[in-house]
């Protein structure tokens, strides 16, 4: 019930009048099904648990294992057409060809290769990002790897492998709260210190026509002492569920209850105006092609203190802050001298009496705690660009001014996308939102919104003194005349002569008649002092034209000598990064962290700029995406000497889409967690790990499916795997290098003839006789059927995978 009553405040903020009648239990069993009505009355709940970890035992892995693990995956992407599945294959050895023959959807089927002691991280991150039904792991990989091999592992690559039974406590925690049915393939012939948490083990063992299932350990203490035998024959005969078809989406305009569109049904946009309305719908026209022009003005009153405190870490106390010119004689704090002036002073300093044009002997006579920071002109212009670069994602145009410190967004017909019940205009809702993305980004910033951008100066300037961060939206002309004469861009000579008149706001110069008024102004601003005296401002703005490789770059005080510093480092990099990245509305596709190292430390043979470029499997943009993608390659890179400077880049932007919510068809949880999942997995493992099956239209077994495909994204792409997919039994699992065979060979394991496999391919022809047989048997030492290829000629035979019934 509480899961209604959320639907139901949901429905109230959208202003929907739906109510439910009733709410219906869910029918069905509890279990996950496998389309085998035998295997599934052996279970406790007729099925796998849909979120728990579920243990597979069998002989090496091989007995049975990999064929319930695929009809898992099948039924799952049967039942829903936007469920994808994983498979976690350390050893490399998962067919593809096998697998689509059973009937699974490769292009639903991410497969991921880690290394040995990676399989632990990689297996956590598939399972923690909640985009799958089902998740099998081939943990036969870890039990394989001796001690010590998993110790030169830790030391070749800096990294600790997680413990099995450590892992698998995380992977339980992590599929009850997404919901997914973790499986684990594991050897039942290798011993365990200490067992593993897991909600449900299967001990599987196979014979030639028959499997034995025993339920060896289950949550609730449904388990069974002795094997249950069923044939094989049934599961083999049964075909493959047909793949259900993706859920259409409602043309737009349609409620739930209506099937189908009304064939005379006119549009909207041409309904009919009632005539007693008809004037007020013209009114409301010429208003809306009339309306004036609204612009956001930014201030911020403490940015270059912001700048000096987020570069350093001792100045918690008064800060005084020096502004470094390109060409001007200081460029650190080594060349301060007592007599230069003081540009800007924080908040604390400004207590002590500490005010701008101090020269630094004399401040530091007022206090001795001062801290006296250099900030270039170049740094405070970055960070405006920065925030005009992020209120893109608000209005049509932006441009910043670095001599005020202002940034000025032109929000023109953008306000009502903003409006709510308790804000018609939209105007604070918009003002409050830009506020708090400019105090994500470390800046506190004042904010106005007017007809023009010098009126919003005005407002802006002059509330940038006040205690309150409220924005300013009394633009009318009755509040810009009540303004004190200061909130007018004049200088300090002009103001003086004015307020010795007697003048003291903007009303007062309105009452003097703008003839004498207007030859006293300076020349350079009287035209425009005029004109917003009269209430007119239709001054332009310049728009700020971003560059075309978004970056963003620290410089450090002290270098950074571990990864975890880095990371701190990077993770603001990310942070201001998206933000840019949104305020385009563009996503990326390439990253590239550049590190400036310390060259007094490096040998000479080393370059004091190593560059880290990153190609994501799928666009990202978001602060989280970014982090987890670049702390994948920070964690694996090691230092060579103190870092100086980190920059990161994004070199290549591609568009992001919008994708439309329906609150009545449910959203695939892979279409959001996928891409971020696929780049973070190919940054950390390599490009080549990550990945799905696509079939090759060869006869080669090895080149039928030669290595994984990059994941394509959304929507899916149609392929040609379903014509390659052949009727003649193909094994599920491929060894990398094969294993000789000289065991007997039975009557009926005879599977096909191969003769001259791609002769068109050959230099020459092969000599008449030559050939293999492929032959299926039975091994009981594995209990597994091999898939054996035999030489006609020599009569050498070689394993070279595992048939298993799916």
């Amino acid at each position: 019930m509480a899961a209604v009553a959320r639907l139901y405040a949901v429905l109230a903020e959208i202003g929907s009048k739906a109510q439910f009648l009733a709410v219906l239990p869910a029918n069905g069993p509890a279990g996950r099904g496998l389309d085998w009505a035998r295997f599934e009355k052996l279970l406790p709940d007729e099925g796998l648990p849909r979120d728990a970890v579920v243990e597979v035992a069998s002989a090496r892995a091989l007995g049975g294992g990999t064929g319930v693990a695929i009809r898992a995956v099948r039924t799952a992407l049967a039942k829903d057409a936007a469920a994808f599945a994983a498979w976690v294959d350390p050893y490399g050895a998962l067919y593809g060809p096998g697998v689509a023959r059973a009937g699974v959807d490769l292009r639903r089927l991410l497969v991921v290769r880690p290394s040995h002691q990676d399989v632990g991280r990689a297996a956590v991150k598939v399972v923690g990002s909640g985009a799958f039904e089902v998740v099998v792991i081939d943990m036969a990989s870890l039990e394989d790897v001796p001690p010590q091999a998993q110790t030169a592992q830790k030391a070749r690559r800096g990294r600790r492998p997680l413990p099995p039974e450590v892992m698998v406590r995380k992977l339980a925690l992590l599929a009850e709260k997404r919901g997914t049915t973790v499986l684990l393939l594991s050897d039942s012939t290798q011993p365990r210190e200490l067992p593993w948490p897991v909600a449900l083990r299967l001990e599987l063992e196979q014979r030639p026509h028959e499997l034995s299932v025993r339920v060896a350990k289950d949550r609730r203490g449904r388990v069974t002492t002795t094997p249950t035998w069923i044939p094989l024959d049934e599961a083999e005969d049964l075909a493959p569920p047909r793949t259900a078809r993706r859920n259409r989406r409602r043309p737009r305009g349609m409620g739930a209850a209506s099937p189908t569109a009304v064939p005379d049904a006119q549009p909207a946009s041409t309904s009919p105006v009632p005539k007693y309305e008809l004037a007020a719908h013209v009114a409301q026209t010429s208003e809306s092609k009339n309306r004036s022009k609204r612009f956001v003005a930014i201030a911020f009153s403490q940015l270059r203190i912001e700048i000096a405190r987020a570069n350093a870490t001792d100045t918690a106390g008064p800060l005084a802050v020096v502004i470094a010119h390109p060409n001007g004689s200081v460029r650190d704090e080594a060349s301060l001298l007592g007599n230069t002036r003081i540009d800007d002073v924080s908040d604390e300093a400004r207590a002590l009496g500490i005010l701008p044009g101090f020269t630094v002997a004399a401040a530091r006579a007022r206090s001795q705690a001062l801290s006296v920071r250099v900030v270039s002109a170049a740094a405070a212009e970055r960070a405006l660009a920065r925030v005009a670069e992020m209120a893109l994602a608000f209005g049509r145009s932006t441009a910043f001014s670095a001599e005020e410190n202002m940034v000025f967004v032109d929000v023109t017909g953008c306000e009502h996308l903003h409006a709510r019940d308790e804000d018609p205009s939209g105007a604070r809702i918009l003002a409050s939102r830009l506020q708090e993305c400019i105090l994500e980004l470390g800046h506190a910033a004042r904010i106005a919104v007017a007809r023009g951008p010098r009126m919003a100066a005005a407002f802006v300037r002059r509330a940038s003194s006040a205690s309150s961060k409220e924005p300013v939206l009394d633009t009318d002309d009755e509040a810009f005349a009540r303004l004190p004469i200061d909130a007018l861009p004049l200088d300090a000579d002009t103001l003086d002569w004015l307020a010795k008149l007697g003048l003291s706001t903007i009303a007062d110069l309105r009452a003097l008649p703008p003839s004498e008024l207007g030859p006293r102004l300076p020349s350079s601003c009287a035209r425009d002092i005029m004109a917003l005296l009269r209430g007119e401002d239709e001054t332009p703005i310049v728009p700020y034209e971003p560059p075309e490789e978004p970056e963003e770059c620290a410089e450090l005080e002290y270098g950074l000598e571990t990864n975890e510093s880095l990371l701190f480092v990077v993770k603001g990099l990310c942070e201001r990064l998206s933000a840019r990245l949104m305020g385009r509305t563009r996503c990326t596709t390439h990253l590239e962290l550049v590190l400036r190292l310390d060259r007094a430390l490096l040998s000479d043979a080393d370059s004091p700029r190593v560059s880290l470029p990153m190609r994501l499997a799928a666009p990202i943009r978001t602060p989280a995406e970014l982090m987890a993608v670049l702390r994948a390659k920070v964690e694996s890179y090691t230092l060579a000497a103190p870092i100086l400077a980190v920059t990161l880049r994004a070199t290549k932007l591609v568009p992001y889409e919008f994708h439309a919510r329906d609150l009545f068809v449910p959203e695939a949880r892979a279409e959001a967690e996928l891409p971020r999942l696929v780049a973070e997995l190919c940054a950390d493992l390599g490009d080549a790990r990550v990945g799905m099956f696509e079939l090759e239209n060869r006869w080669i077994p090895e080149q039928r499916a030669p290595k994984l495909v990059p994941f394509s994204g959304f929507p899916l792409l149609e392929r040609r795997d379903a014509r390659l997919v052949t009727r003649a039994i193909e094994p599920v699992r491929m060894l990398t290098k094969p294993i000789p065979y000289t065991g007997p060979v039975p009557r009926d394991s005879f599977l096909a003839r191969n003769e001259a496999q791609e002769w068109w391919r050959a230099p020459k022809l092969p000599p008449p006789g030559s050939g293999h047989d492929d032959l299926a048997i039975f091994i009981p030492e594995l209990g597994a059927v091999a898939w054996v290829v035999r030489d006609r000629q020599t009569k050498r035979m070689l394993i070279r995978g595992y048939i298993e019934h799916a």
